[in-house]
């Protein structure tokens, strides 16, 4: 059995499938994420990965994913965005990260106050 992360106290979540990443995206390097980047404030962080494989959607606190099923190099973490960005609504990935996806792939993006890797 391989190793696990749990996000807990997540306050906001959005999640994309591989097909709902536009080629603006792709080519800009940047994440449209709406409202989870607007809402990024002091003291709270934001974590972007990409799942192999589809999880049950994010309805509690806190959700746990083993590592293996998270795309190598694809893990984002922002603990602040440039006003542009928040007001955008967008993440700056940066177009490595989209090379990485593969279809079938989900992009899981969200705001836990914590995280723990058991």
């Amino acid at each position: 059995m391989g190793s696990k992360i749990t996000f807990n106290n997540i306050v906001f979540s959005l999640v994309k499938k591989y097909g709902e990443v536009t080629d603006s995206e792709r080519k800009s390097g940047k994440l449209q994420a709406g409202s989870v980047a607007s809402k990024l404030t002091d003291g709270k962080v934001i974590d972007v990965l990409v799942l192999k494989k589809e999880y049950p959607e994010i309805r509690d606190e806190s959700v746990t994913f083993n590592e293996a099923d998270i795309r190598k190099g694809t893990r984002r973490q922002f603990t602040e965005l440039a006003e542009l960005y928040r007001r955008k609504g967008r993440l700056p990935v940066h177009t490595d990260f989209f090379k990485n996806i593969q279809p079938g792939d989900i992009v899981i993006i969200m705001s836990p106050f914590t995280q723990i890797k058991a």
